[in-house]
């Protein structure tokens, strides 16, 4: 399956995207008009926000967000940005160069304040609930999107489009992701069996566990994770731990993304790495072959259709057979980043 997908697939999701296909159908409800010059949007924590219109004036406090904003061509509105993008300039370009503002776990504050942005947008947990206290009596209003959850990503990108006034860049993206998504449902629902996945972020023993974008991608994807039921969304976990779950498949995510030159090094690497645990050397993973490593920017975020479709290879190898998560990624990139991708993005299968 090459990057030409079928996009007008109707399957019906039956897991976490069960309500996709209908939100992105229902684009403009997603987030309606509370009065003139202003959206009501639904946040990551569930609460109504108000926004006010127009917003001409961004901070960006996390990676994912900063995506999003660059789908729907709006990064001409980004005044300020977190510490992430300066660590990959060759993805970012321009982007890279702007104001720091902080980090996606603590905001500068005073910073902040001296872009005069109309307003902020950051992860629905992190920097904590000090932001709005702090920023609140200042007039800085504060939006919380998260972007790298497959559950809510596409209300949020509708959201945003409203918001920034790309509505119909946002149904160009959605209509791509959706039927993607929706293309992917329909291989993952002819397997007959879930297989055990044991998935790893990028610490050692810290799994993906719910609540995580890794979490929902695996089951997404016709996985069950390991880690059901250990009720964080990074949980330390033992050695003795995986071996006693004995998982058929195991995915490392990797701190890298596209255009890292040393991307391919380190994700062979991961590989070698869990292989080498001796606590690990009996699981059924390790002796079928079944070891994963992944990009984190392909397991979570706005490009996670593409993680996805590793996801569904990987599991379900015998209906998946001719998936090309690598040419996923690549339109994904050359269609709403515009970028190329060069360097690694898995392994060992990087088609």
């Amino acid at each position: 399956m090459q990057a030409s997908f079928s996009y007008s697939c109707q399957k019906t999701l039956k897991t976490l995207l069960g309500s996709l296909a209908l939100g992105c159908l229902a684009l403009a409800l997603l987030a309606s008009p509370a009065r003139a010059g202003e959206v009501a949007v639904t946040d990551a924590l569930g609460r109504e926000t108000i926004v006010s219109l127009p917003v001409r004036r961004l901070v960006v406090l996390n990676s994912d967000a900063l995506e999003a904003v660059r789908i729907l061509k709006a990064q001409d509105l980004v005044v300020g940005v977190d510490a992430s993008p300066g660590t990959r300039p060759w993805f970012w370009g321009p982007l890279a160069g702007l104001p720091r503002a902080g980090t996606w776990r603590e905001a500068n504050l005073e910073a902040i304040v001296a872009l005069r942005p109309d307003l902020v947008l950051c992860y629905g947990q992190r920097p904590g609930p000090e932001l709005e206290t702090r920023l609140a009596p200042l007039g800085v209003p504060v939006l919380r999107l998260d972007f790298y959850k497959p559950g809510t990503l596409a209300r949020e990108m509708a959201a945003l489009g409203e918001i920034l006034d790309r509505k119909a860049r946002a149904a160009e993206f959605l209509d791509w992701h959706t039927g993607l998504i929706l293309t992917l449902a329909a291989i993952r629902d002819k397997a007959g069996s879930r297989p055990l996945v044991y998935s790893e972020s990028y610490s050692a023993f810290h799994a993906h566990g719910p609540g995580s974008g890794g979490f929902d991608l695996v089951e997404l994807a016709g996985g069950r994770n390991i880690s059901q039921g250990l009720g964080a969304p990074y949980p330390q976990v033992t050695p003795e731990w995986i071996v006693s779950r004995d998982p058929e498949v195991i995915v490392k995510a990797v701190p890298s993304g596209a255009g890292d030159e040393n991307a391919r090094e380190r994700l062979e690497r991961a590989v070698r790495d869990i292989l080498a645990r001796p606590c690990l050397a009996d699981v059924r993973a390790a002796r079928q072959g079944r070891v994963y490593a992944l990009s984190g920017d392909l397991l979570a975020g706005p490009g996670l259709a593409a993680g996805l479709a590793y996801l569904v290879k990987w599991l379900h190898p015998d209906l998946a057979a001719d998936l090309d998560g690598r040419a996923v990624y690549a339109q994904y990139l050359r269609l709403f980043q515009d970028q190329p991708l060069t360097g690694a993005c898995a392994w060992p299968e990087d088609r």
